[in-house]
């Protein structure tokens, strides 16, 4: 019995007679005579670059039409075709086709921790068996292996081989954070209850202690600032607090830095952002306060007519001692009032005229 077997230029094809490899057709037009045994057809795509070893496959294959490819275990097998990545093959015997295209392969050790392979090949690996990560610039990655730190993972783009290991990864943001701590009732140490809000700027610096010192960071630094402010609001007065007020973050800071550096952390800023008083303490500082304004207006006002008395004495002095100085100052003055007036009348008694013309005589 006569088959006619069509095979186009993209494939192979393998025919089966009874069960068993008869030949490795190429493309174009066959005849197969097959006496009534029966037949069957395998078709292979060569464009794929590969495909996977038979032992029947195996009987008809010449080394100018495709070359066996063992991949052992453990390894995996980075596949191209004219120099373009085409596949990652898993352990296991495969044909890489020579027939219409330049295919190579090329293993690489799947017990390494970082893969070995291209990064053109990562697409073709499932993430069963490799783990691909990113990096931010700000972000850092703490990699555990089977639950033990291997390493921190800074900015760039990574792959790991998952062959027989667990991997996980912890994330840590390098910015600095911001944390609002408010309402916190605070005694005074002259027994003034009031109200503070405070604010709390940090960064990681040590990203491995910073997962491994508290089991929350953000909560334990929330609770840690609490208690650094009531320490410190609480050895002051309400008087004392408000006018140190500005050297409080200093203060509060170092009080807090020898906890934050056992977490890895800095803490940047930590500093009273409002002073809440009570209603009844706010009305008696208010009273204090315009009191004092007060005592300081009329010391200054006293201050000033003090100066204005010494300096009227000493220019009477002088006139006094200076007969010709007090005759200018009188013309001086009649010629102020000369132009702020429009009809001026001196009156002057016999006695004055007399003295003035002996005076002037």
């Amino acid at each position: 019995m006569r088959t006619l077997i069509q095979v186009l230029k993209n494939q192979l094809v393998l025919v089966l007679l009874d069960g068993k490899a008869s030949r490795l057709l190429r493309p174009g037009t066959h005849t197969i005579w097959n006496f009534w045994a029966p037949v069957e057809l395998v078709r292979f795509d060569v464009d794929a670059g590969y495909a996977v070893w038979t032992p029947e496959l195996g009987c008809v294959l010449t080394d100018d039409v495709g070359v066996v490819l063992d991949v052992p275990a453990g390894h995996v097998a980075c596949v191209a075709r004219d120099g373009i990545a085409r596949a990652v093959l898993r352990p296991g015997r495969f044909v890489l086709w020579q027939v219409r295209h330049d295919v190579t392969a090329e293993l690489h050790d799947q017990e390494l921790l970082e893969t070995t392979v291209p990064r053109a090949f990562w697409v073709f690996r499932p993430d069963d068996v490799m783990q691909r990560l990113t990096v931010a610039p700000h972000m850092r990655g703490v990699l555990h292996v089977d639950g033990v730190v291997d390493r921190v993972l800074g900015p760039g783009r990574y792959a790991f081989n998952l062959h027989e290991r667990e991997l996980t990864v912890t994330w840590v943001d390098l910015r600095e954070e911001e944390l609002q701590i408010v309402g916190q009732e605070v005694m005074t140490s002259d027994k003034v209850t009031l109200r503070v809000n405070l604010l709390l700027k940090w960064r990681v610096v040590d990203v491995v202690r910073s997962i491994e010192a508290v089991t929350n960071l953000r909560d334990a630094l929330y609770a840690e600032a609490q208690l650094v402010a009531r320490r410190w609001v609480g050895s002051h007065s309400v008087d004392e607090l408000l006018e140190h007020r500005a050297d409080a973050g200093r203060a509060l800071v170092e009080a807090l830095a020898p906890r934050t550096v056992r977490w890895g952390v800095e803490a940047v800023v930590l500093d009273l952002k409002d002073v809440i008083l009570p209603g009844d303490m706010k009305a008696i500082l208010n009273r204090v306060i315009q009191a004092q304004k007060e005592a300081e207006a009329n010391l200054i006002r006293r201050r000033e007519e003090t100066a204005a008395t010494r300096s009227l004495a000493n220019t009477a002095k002088v006139l006094a001692n200076n007969p010709m100085l007090l005759r200018l100052k009188e013309l001086e003055a009649l010629g102020e009032l000369a132009a702020r007036v429009d009809n001026l009348n001196v009156h002057v008694t016999p006695e004055d005229l007399r003295a003035r013309l002996t005076l002037e005589g």
